[in-house]
């Protein structure tokens, strides 16, 4: 995706456009299958005036899929023949990442004009996504202090600046020339859209790689009636015990079943929860 090259626009009157700015980024976070392996995945932001939708567009893509049954039927059926995996022993597994996959479950909505969003996502599941929630936050405003320190990302001249928030020392590059007060995933609150974010001594990075206008409105969320109203400290707390706890839970849903973690080559590696190193707000976590 290329530069978009911006006309002279104040933040009113992109709020007043009716365009959309899509922007595209690579998100790196802590994986859960593997012992302190990064994984970088693509993710999607659009900004409608005020209002912006932060998401995987693969995992949109499954959510359409799945909303229709006949469409459902032709993704199950791609996901069992792409996900069959033969292991360097013989014997055959299941990776639920390969083919058509909703890996990343995580969608934001979020209100500028007020820094509030409502954050929808499953907790992590025994195999596979677990149970649909939904929960508010209030209040996004993150304390930045702006630097001098520039540089160019993607075409745009980027200024520095940095925060502490909820657990974690944040470092964002923001470009002026591009009058929203956003950025990806939870981050926002500069003058100028975040092209580049990341927190220090941690794998969690979000780095633009492009930008383009659209005349498309932000899309509604599939299945938004099947997630139940949460806390962030209750999606967390329910979230963390799931995956600490995942060989127990597995066992107990699929007596004599074990699960197997094994590295991109097919050989069986530990897996170990380190959740200050999972996640990438640290707040509402117990040491």
């Amino acid at each position: 995706m290329k530069r978009l090259i911006l006309l002279p626009l104040t933040a009113a009157a992109i709020a007043a456009s009716a365009i959309t700015l899509q922007v595209s980024y690579d998100a790196t976070t802590a994986g859960t299958m593997s012992v302190y392996k990064p994984q970088t995945r693509p993710m999607m932001l659009t900004i409608d005036g005020s209002r912006s939708k932060y998401f995987n567009t693969m995992s949109q893509y499954v959510d359409s899929m799945m909303s229709n049954p006949t469409t459902a039927a032709q993704l199950r059926e791609a996901q069992r023949a792409a996900q069959a995996v033969t292991n360097p022993d013989g014997s055959v597994s299941v990776d639920l990442t390969r083919g058509p996959a909703k890996v990343i479950t995580l969608y934001i909505y979020k209100n500028l004009a007020n820094n509030s969003a409502e954050v929808y996502d499953h907790i992590s599941g025994v195999f596979g996504e677990g149970e649909a929630y939904v929960y508010p936050e209030t209040d996004l405003a993150q304390p930045w202090e702006i630097s001098d320190s520039t540089k160019t990302i993607i075409g745009y001249e980027c200024v520095k600046a940095e925060c502490d928030w909820r657990g974690r020392r944040w470092t964002a590059w923001f470009a002026p020339e591009i009058p929203v007060q956003d950025g990806p995933w939870k981050l926002c609150g500069l003058p100028g859209l975040i092209l580049e974010a990341y927190a220090d001594g941690t794998p969690f990075k979000f780095s633009a790689t492009g930008i383009q206008q659209s005349d498309a409105p932000i899309s509604e969320l599939f299945f938004k009636d099947e997630y139940a109203r949460s806390t962030r400290e209750k999606f967390m707390k329910e979230d963390y015990h799931n995956i600490d706890n995942r060989e127990s839970l597995f066992q107990a849903q699929y007596p004599g079943a074990r699960i197997e973690y094994r590295d991109d080559d097919g050989n069986p590696i530990e897996f170990k929860f380190e959740p200050f190193y999972h996640y990438p707000e640290t707040d509402l976590l117990k040491k």
